[in-house]
């Protein structure tokens, strides 16, 4: 009986651990795909301001030269 109750407490230690496992792991998912699309936002936001400012300078060569 003894062993059984053992057996039992175990088998419910080891899934309450992979549960953890996979709780940590779905969070740092989480983070590193927020991160990343932060990330990406603030990469597209770079481009589009240069896109634009090279836009403005050929306007203003292209004032200039008229």
């Amino acid at each position: 009986m003894s062993l059984v109750v053992c057996a039992l407490f175990s088998i419910t230690e080891l899934s309450s651990s992979f549960s953890q496992v996979i709780i940590g792991i779905s969070a740092q998912l989480t983070a590193v795909f927020f991160l990343s699309t932060i990330l990406f936002v603030a990469r597209s936001q770079l481009f589009t301001k240069d896109m634009l400012n090279k836009l403005q300078d050929q306007q203003i060569l292209g004032a200039m030269e008229n």
